[in-house]
């Protein structure tokens, strides 16, 4: 069996399936805009304090609301 490893960012995404795989998890966060648990981003969207502040508390959800209403 192979151990895969990952830079310990990444890593910090990815769970163990039953037979030893690295599998994708989802990151749950509570979102501030819509008041639920929720999908978190991938990863920050913006560099700096403000987008950790994003990536930590808006779910991708929220975030793509928040893309889209900026197309307009």
């Amino acid at each position: 069996m192979t151990i895969l490893r990952l830079p310990a960012r990444a890593r910090s995404r990815y769970n163990r399936s039953m037979n030893g795989e690295a599998t994708p998890s989802v990151r749950i966060v509570h979102c501030v805009k819509l008041h639920e648990d929720l999908p978190g981003l991938e990863a920050p969207p913006w560099p700096g304090a403000i987008g950790q502040r994003i990536y930590e508390q808006v779910s991708a959800k929220a975030w793509k609301l928040w893309e889209d209403r900026q197309k307009m």
